[in-house]
């Protein structure tokens, strides 16, 4: 799927789920609700990820400025939230409680580097919410309403021109995504573009002896 029909989507989806908020007029009352989090860092592969920033702005009588490519190197963690809300519907037929749930990531404590040094001071590495479409798809932006929502609740906002967004793709051990962050925010002309391709980091050979270990003990405990 590309970034823009994975936007489109997203857009629909969220405009779906706001009309069913309107349409039913039955109150929904919450009697539960969580949140299961896990997290995986990932190593950016060199070789196949980079940033670009496009000036955009030309001035008259002088040439249009080249744009600025960067190679990017380093890791970034990706946390995985499932959020759920078990409910039930004031003055239904049934009042069985019923669960509704979406899945979301989040892209954390990034340690990343372009040409070797600092990323450039105006860009900021996504961290905003992004949701999953389907088991492998997703996409996400920074808009006030691009958030985990339960099913008593509801958003509506805009934006004044362009924003923050990306779309992607997972694997079992990998992640792959395209994004672009206006500068200055709201900018026509100019700001950064990215493509990003990263592998689950191993857990390191001492972290599972120290499991397995930890596990012979509880084993002990629960016969003795």
């Amino acid at each position: 799927m590309n970034f823009f029909a994975a936007r489109m989507l997203r857009t629909v989806c969220a405009l779906g789920l706001l009309a069913l908020a309107v349409d039913n007029a039955q109150a929904v009352v919450i009697t539960d609700f969580g949140v299961d989090v896990a997290t995986k860092r990932y190593a950016i592969d060199a070789s196949r990820s980079s940033l670009t920033f496009n000036p955009g702005a030309v001035v008259f009588g002088n040439p249009a400025a080249e744009a600025e490519i960067y190679q990017l190197s380093g890791f970034f963690d990706v946390t995985f939230e499932h959020y759920w809300w078990d409910y039930q519907v004031e003055g239904s037929a049934s009042q069985d409680v019923q669960t509704y749930s979406s899945d979301w990531i989040r892209l954390a404590k990034p340690d990343v580097m372009a040409n070797g040094t600092a990323l450039p001071a105006n860009f900021a590495f996504p961290a905003y919410f992004i949701g999953m479409i389907g088991s492998n798809e997703f996409a996400g932006d920074n808009l006030v309403c691009t958030m985990p929502l339960g099913p008593n609740a509801s958003c509506s906002g805009s934006s004044n021109g362009p924003f923050p967004s990306l779309a992607g793709h997972l694997s079992a051990n990998a992640i792959s995504f395209d994004g672009s962050q206006p500068y200055p925010e709201g900018s026509l002309f100019s700001g950064y573009t990215y493509h990003i391709e990263a592998s689950v980091v191993p857990l390191p050979a001492a972290f599972w002896l120290f499991a397995s270990g930890l596990g012979v003990v509880l084993l002990r405990g629960k016969w003795r």
